[in-house]
């Protein structure tokens, strides 16, 4: 059976690098973050998003993923999974909720490592990764929260 599984961006599994020492993420939701003001926390998947000028770092297992990036800041980055470069993202307009930044349905079964990397001197606004796995009967999930689903669909982005 296969199983999606969602990391928040408030979940201890999320690694963020910024930049700049000094520097730290900003966790964002609808009363934390005036500076985004005019934007729609309802469109985010869990009501928050965090943003860094750096990269985030995400290990999950599993055959398909997808990551939906918040739209409080206009968006450049790339995306690697085992090292190796997959793809890059842009949106210029701000505001817009949680969008698909990327995507991969053929992913070798096992462990990976997703790492998403700012362009230099912007910031990424990371919402959610939601992988899919094979679940056996017995097993359970811990920090994340499981559906059954073959793909996440429209109810991701509401």
């Amino acid at each position: 059976m296969l199983t999606n599984q969602t990391i928040d961006d408030t979940d201890p599994v999320v690694k963020y690098d910024t930049y700049k020492p000094n520097d730290a993420p900003i966790r964002c939701n609808s009363t934390a973050c005036p500076e985004f003001a005019d934007a729609d926390f309802k469109q985010l998947i869990a009501g928050t998003v965090t943003s860094v000028a750096g990269q985030i770092t995400i290990p999950f297992t599993g055959t398909s993923v997808w990551v939906f990036l918040g739209t409080m800041n206009k968006i450049g980055c790339a995306f690697h999974i085992d090292g190796k470069d997959v793809g890059s993202f842009e949106y210029k307009t701000k505001g817009q909720g949680s969008i698909l930044g990327y995507s991969n349905t053929s992913l070798p079964k096992g462990s990976h490592q997703l790492v998403i990397i700012s362009e230099q001197g912007g910031s990424t606004d990371f919402d959610v990764l939601v992988y899919q796995s094979e679940a056996s009967p017995s097993s359970s999930s811990t920090g994340s929260t499981g559906s059954t689903a073959s793909a996440p669909g429209a109810e991701m982005q509401s």
